[in-house]
């Protein structure tokens, strides 16, 4: 039998092609990171992508290792990540849950910087913009934008409602640059759930547009500062949301308002919170493992 090799972490599967480990330094000095699965029996530890682990026969036995349990995935859309009898068989949680062992969420370690861009000059016509990517729906979003599109004019990227294209896409570079040039996205999550705050609210931030957002009730923990989005909780419904857009939209001093963050001192808890991920997770997770604490 192969001997336990208590610094070698398996990935036993990806998160839909991708792997946790991507900074080319590798894991921390002391450690070794695999995807080969041939290994499974020597690792110390085995991280296994929860949503896209198989859903009926689980296919692995374990032989003395530990179990990390990673899923950047909304609980909602992943029940089994609510389900405590089966969470249970993991001795490290790794997720977007301020909670967890490790924690992993959409933040990136370097948004304190790029906040401090200035954001473009908004462009005739560019209203509101929605990247409707995932038709993945638990939070009634498709409902709400389809009713917020009878009330003002939304520019839809992406297979949901899509009445715009873009001529080159490149991925994430040409959606920023495309959020760039509208006042306003929708930054509504699939699912709701606490610290369930997603690439979509941050997106907008970076780019310099104003997020609608629609999700996690704990929201403004994660904002970098007072009055950078809208919440379309706070208003009636679509019809009256819409009717606040257009509002701003013809109010240069009241829009304004939205952006008056980006001239003042991030929030303290916000820096923090992005300094600690300056860390992988592949290398927090190696800390937890050794007995220390992991953000």
């Amino acid at each position: 039998m192969k001997r336990r090799l208590h610094n070698l972490i398996l990935q036993y599967n990806t998160m839909w092609g991708e792997n946790l480990e991507t900074d080319p330094r590798g894991p921390p000095d002391g450690w070794e990171f695999t995807t080969d699965r041939s290994r499974y029996r020597e690792a110390g530890a085995v991280i296994l992508h929860i949503p896209t682990m198989p859903r009926f026969r689980w296919p692995l036995k374990r032989f003395g290792q530990r179990w990390v349990a990673w899923s950047m995935e909304c609980d909602v859309n992943c029940p089994r990540l609510r389900n405590p009898l089966f969470m249970a068989l993991f001795d490290v949680k790794m997720t977007y849950r301020r909670s967890a062992d490790v924690w992993v969420p959409y933040l990136l370690a370097d948004m304190p910087e790029t906040l401090r861009t200035p954001p473009k000059p908004k462009e005739p016509g560019c209203l509101v913009t929605w990247f409707g990517r995932n038709v993945k729906d638990r939070s009634g979003r498709r409902q709400y934008i389809a009713e917020l599109m009878k009330h003002t004019n939304v520019h839809a990227y992406g297979p949901c409602f899509q009445n715009r294209r873009m001529e080159v896409d490149l991925g994430r570079m040409t959606k920023l640059e495309t959020i760039a040039r509208y006042k306003f996205t929708i930054a509504f999550e699939n699912s709701v759930s606490d610290d369930y705050v997603s690439e979509k609210l941050f997106d907008a931030l970076i780019a310099g547009s104003v997020p609608v957002y629609r999700g996690a009730r704990n929201v403004d923990e994660f904002l970098p500062g007072e009055r950078c989005m809208i919440n379309a909780v706070d208003f009636a419904g679509p019809r009256v949301l819409a009717e606040y857009l257009r509002y701003l939209d013809g109010n240069e001093q009241a829009y304004a308002e939205y952006m008056a963050w980006r001239d003042k001192p991030l929030r303290k808890s916000f820096v923090e919170m992005c300094e600690g991920l300056r860390e992988t997770p592949l290398a927090r997770l190696c800390r937890f493992l050794s007995g220390g604490e992991a953000l």
